[in-house]
């Protein structure tokens, strides 16, 4: 289990860098994940900024179903993970 690290202490502490991961140590599909999500924040969120920040449900409703069958709440374990 990995330790929880407490407010910005990880900013001051040692910190083992072998543990640090960037986006230029992704894989391929984690890559495409990362685009995929780039893209639907600048393609339906920011745009409708407004309406989000004005508490508008529908739109919220909308924007989290489109959301999901583009794969963006979904979730994989590993088996190890797995209840």
């Amino acid at each position: 289990m990995t330790k929880q690290i407490a407010g910005g202490s990880f900013i001051l502490g040692e910190v083992n860098y072998s543990s640090v991961t960037t986006p230029e140590d992704f894989n391929s599909e984690q890559r495409m994940i990362a685009e995929t999500t780039k893209d639907f924040i600048d393609g339906e969120i920011i745009p409708r900024d407004e309406e989000i920040e004005a508490l508008n449900y529908d739109l919220t409703v909308e924007l989290l179903k489109k959301a999901g069958e583009i794969g963006l709440l979904g979730l994989k374990c590993q088996k190890s993970m797995e209840a």
